[in-house]
């Protein structure tokens, strides 16, 4: 029986080795890519595309002198995380042209991805990019990037805001109620686009003053109760609830704001509009499940309904 067993196992030896050499077949060649490490970047002057749409311009350099020159399409004056797709022309958020010029090869690229992260201040931008020769080539950057803050045009950005008004109400640790004369509660609703719910902040001022009067600096806190100031957010991660002061991050969860600055901007739009920014950083958040966090956030050019 082990002699007959043996013998199978040769007879299907035989049998794999005959696939593999034709599956082989065809296949025989030298298959190179060439791999750049970038160190070095030199920040051009970005310039405005369109309608909330800025290039930014970037040569990126290795210690051999090889250099990736990139133009990248971003929704915002500094480069955004994410997956960003070659196009012949940048005209739109997410995009970039590039072109390589190095000791073995040289040339436009013509496809591939890149994918950008942030921390810190560190960005990590990688590659798999195809050159117009068709041969591959890997490229990566891992270091610090600046770029000059441009100024945008006024242009209404597609976000609505509403205003209400209410009493200043505070609270002892009993529960009871104090009512605050001589300023109201200013709570700002904010509207994507697609009328969708944002953000909303709880800035407290002077009574009878106009929307156009609100902007400035408010300090975050709780039991807010004087100008300028704006009730933070809060949450009850038992119970499921929340409320006050918050903004959606970019993976669209709240984040109910504890501490910091809020800055509210008004300025006169290109058809003679006002519009309204909303801008915080280094804020301390809390999500609805009570994870604590810093972030920040840049809500811009709002129309006041």
């Amino acid at each position: 029986m082990k002699k007959i067993y043996f013998s199978v196992m040769i007879l299907i030896f035989g049998f794999l080795s005959a696939c593999s050499e034709d599956s082989l077949e065809g296949l025989k060649g030298t298959y190179e890519m060439n791999r750049y490490l970038f160190t070095q970047a030199e920040e051009q002057p970005t310039d405005k595309l369109s309608k909330g749409i800025k290039a930014l311009n970037l040569n990126l350099t290795d210690e051999a002198g090889n250099r990736l020159t990139l133009r990248i399409g971003s929704s915002e004056w500094v480069l955004q995380e994410g997956v960003y797709v070659w196009t012949e022309e940048v005209v739109a958020d997410k995009q970039y042209t590039a072109s390589l010029q190095s000791s073995s090869a040289a040339g436009n690229i013509i496809g591939g991805n890149l994918e950008v992260t942030c921390v810190g201040e560190t960005y990590f931008i990688t590659g798999l990019l195809e050159m117009s020769n068709g041969q591959p080539v890997k490229c990566d950057y891992k270091g610090k990037l600046s770029f000059e803050i441009g100024e945008d045009d006024p242009e209404a950005s597609g976000y609505t805001i509403v205003v209400t008004p209410s009493p200043v109400i505070t609270y002892d640790e009993m529960g009871t109620p104090t009512f605050h004369s001589g300023i109201l509660k200013y709570t700002f609703t904010v509207c994507d686009p697609q009328g969708k719910e944002t953000a909303s902040f709880d800035a407290i001022n002077n009574e009878d003053m106009s929307t156009p009067d609100l902007a400035g600096t408010y300090t975050i806190q709780g039991n807010a109760a004087e100008a300028w100031l704006m009730d933070n957010g809060w949450v009850v991660p038992d119970w499921g609830m929340a409320g006050g002061s918050y903004y959606t991050d970019s993976q669209d969860n709240r984040q109910y704001i504890t501490s910091g600055k809020i800055t509210v901007t008004v300025t006169e739009g290109t058809e003679g509009e006002l519009l309204y920014s909303f801008s915080g950083s280094e804020l301390g958040t809390m999500t609805v499940a009570g994870d604590l966090g810093t972030g920040a956030f840049n809500i811009r050019f709002c129309t006041l309904l």
